[in-house]
């Protein structure tokens, strides 16, 4: 019982899982069960459920002082691995439903036997991401640390779409540091400019947009050496999706209208529409409004026969706000209404608190002032502080 202590004070999360008990201390999960009781009736351990526990901080000082000796060095590491592989795994299977049509490199860790650790649809994937995310950015840290760092950049890189979905920048720019540190450090070149990539992706997302160019410049660089035209193009893209929220109208319709094609050509649906999303959000901005929508509702369209529903509300979003500033405001409040019950259903609370400050905008616009601040007051509660540099939505509420 002591040992499994110990192992216990190697896991790097607040919450330990009972499969990452039987994990650590490579043992059947019912063992697991009978020695984490035997640990709670001896108050080593709390239970939080009936499948999770967690230890006091006291309690992991003295085990990791006092038990941990007792093991080898080898032996903590075979610990770690077997943790971060199972973290992996589960990541990988949750990230799949999460975002079924997304490109992924191959993964040393997609072996897992079929019908193993399988999560009943994306409802339950994303329920175990949130429960899990705070352990597996630990554990992203653990790897590096470790050097174990093709699992530090997997396991980055898993966690990547999840980040996208809540919105969580810190977490993710901080496992995307080490993941590019990692590959540096392996000399591992496609993973290093993936997660430079990745990284830029973030910044750009929370509108750092001079921090986010400049990682997709060193993402182009390194896929040009590599000739890989598929990395350049992508990059070539996140630098157009840049040089919108930069207000480089020009250069950033030559870069999406080259991405699209090439996208088109490539048989790539997911990213075809993602490219005609931001077409269309271009669109909005120098006031070609009907086809900003045509190309906004196309690429709904798209993405729902694809099942991609969260991309499905943003293209939603999309043509809501190229009719609110073609002075619709009819089709506006029927688009941003349809896209918050659509971002309810795929727990997006970001385009939730999107469309209701739309749905604000259009209130105020009309001289409802009272209706527009509980509206604003609603999307503050759902998600507070959207980003003006990112969101028209946000732009039009702030100067009203």
């Amino acid at each position: 019982m002591t040992g499994t202590l110990a192992l216990l004070a190697l896991h790097p999360g607040p919450g330990i899982d009972l499969d990452d008990v039987a994990v650590l201390a490579d043992i059947d999960p019912l063992r697991a069960a009978t020695l984490v009781d035997s640990l709670a009736d001896a108050h080593l351990l709390t239970h939080e459920s009936s499948r999770r526990v967690s230890m006091h901080g006291l309690v992991r000082q003295f085990a990791r002082v006092e038990l941990l000796a007792h093991l080898t060095v080898e032996e903590r590491h075979a610990a770690l691995r077997r943790l971060l592989e199972h973290g992996l795994r589960l990541a990988v299977a949750a990230d799949k439903l999460l975002t079924p049509q997304r490109f992924r490199p191959p993964v040393i860790l997609d072996d897992f036997p079929k019908g193993a650790w399988e999560f009943s649809d994306r409802a339950a994937g994303v329920l175990w991401l949130e429960s899990e995310w705070r352990s597996l950015v630990a554990l992203c840290e653990t790897a590096a640390e470790l050097g174990l760092h093709s699992l530090c950049w997997q396991l980055a890189f898993t966690l990547r779409d999840f980040f996208f979905l809540t919105k969580r920048w810190g977490p993710w720019i901080e496992t995307h540091t080490r993941a590019v540190e990692s590959a540096r450090m392996a000399g591992a070149r496609t993973w290093l400019a993936i997660s430079l990539s990745n990284l830029g992706v973030a910044h750009s997302d929370r509108g750092d947009l001079t921090m986010a160019v400049g990682y997709f410049q060193q993402a182009l660089v390194l896929y040009q050496g590599l000739g890989d035209e598929d990395g350049v193009v992508n990059s070539v893209s996140n630098l157009a999706w840049a040089e919108l929220y930069l207000g480089e109208y020009e250069k950033c319709m030559a870069g999406l209208r080259t991405a699209l094609k090439y996208y088109r050509r490539m048989e790539n649906r997911r990213n075809a529409a993602i490219t005609l999303r931001g077409i269309a959000l271009l669109e909005a901005e120098i006031q070609l409004y009907p086809s900003a929508v045509k190309h906004a509702q196309q690429a709904r369209a798209e993405f729902h026969s694809l099942g991609l529903e969260l991309d499905a509300v943003m293209s939603v979003n999309c043509a809501a706000w190229a009719h609110f500033r073609s002075g619709d405001h009819r089709a506006a409040t029927a688009d941003y209404k349809e896209a918050l019950a659509l971002a309810e259903s795929c727990v997006s609370s970001y385009e939730g608190a999107r469309a209701l400050t739309g749905l604000g905008n259009i209130s105020w616009a009309r001289g409802h002032h009272e209706a527009a601040t509980e509206l604003w007051r609603r999307a503050d509660a759902l998600y507070g502080g959207l980003e003006p540099v990112m969101l028209g939505e946000a732009r039009v509420r702030l100067a009203s």
